[in-house]
């Protein structure tokens, strides 16, 4: 088995993880399996601890098997689990907040840009109906078994709009240029639309494109080999950088 440990005060996402996997699993999608018949998640301190089944050797998922799987979890409604509305922004002004290497321009600019985004979120267009939503799945949230594709890292899973999951594979190919159009074509071709034509479009991956900064900056709080990627990814939403896709982006641990 494998130990998840949650970072302080997590409580009720732990909860939600190992929920959300037993609904799934009654319903037969594939998704990383919550130990059964024991107490999970349980709490140690400060913090929550969940057991799961360690899945066979894997590989990470190519664009087209995430396409897949998405097209299959985005039919799912989720009416009968209690579960929250999607929120892009969760954690974005706190990660703000604790970043020191911002100076004062910088920290006011990312926090008007998270309130510009705020706004433009509540006024997004019609688009797909509200479903499931993961919440990031990239390739390393979608791994391949010998007995298939799994979906992990439940953390983020809410009801929502299904293009919020869908930007997170698309802004690789539009804003960090690690997604080929040919990788990005075939997840298209697998789900069956093309979320970067949608008028909300740029909305959305402008919030993803600050998420995943705000990220990077949390990350280099420990791993200070990390912060001169965070702050090239704030260069590059800044302009300094000219037009996307803009290069030099890296994955963080």
């Amino acid at each position: 088995m494998v130990a998840r440990i949650t970072r302080p005060g997590m409580t009720s996402t732990a909860t939600k993880e190992v929920q959300v996997s037993r609904w799934l699993d009654t319903r037969g999608f594939p998704v990383v399996q919550a130990l059964p018949d024991v107490p999970n998640p349980v709490r140690i301190g400060d913090r929550d601890v969940s057991f799961w089944h360690e899945f066979t050797e894997h590989r990470p998922g190519t664009s087209a098997e995430i396409g897949a799987l998405l097209r299959r979890l985005h039919t799912i409604s989720a009416d009968d689990l209690d579960l929250p509305d999607t929120d892009p922004f969760v954690q974005v002004e706190e990660r703000i907040a604790t970043l020191d290497f911002l100076d004062a321009t910088d920290r006011t600019w990312m926090l008007d840009r998270a309130t510009q985004l705020r706004h433009a979120y509540a006024a997004l267009p019609p688009g797909l109906p509200r479903r499931l939503v993961h919440g990031d799945p990239w390739s390393g949230n979608v791994v391949i078994t010998c007995d298939g594709p799994l979906l992990i890292d439940l953390e983020r899973v809410s009801v929502g709009p299904p293009e919020y999951d869908l930007v997170v594979v698309a802004a690789a190919h539009t804003s960090y240029g690690t997604m080929s159009a040919r990788d990005y074509g075939l997840l298209v071709d697998a789900y069956g639309h093309d979320v970067t034509a949608w008028e909300g479009y740029p909305v959305l991956r402008d919030i993803r494109e600050l998420r995943v900064t705000t990220y990077a900056g949390q990350v280099a709080l420990d791993h200070p080999d990390v912060l001169p990627q965070a702050v090239h990814r704030l260069r590059c939403l800044q302009g300094h950088h000219g037009h996307r896709p803009w290069t030099g982006w890296r994955a963080v641990p």
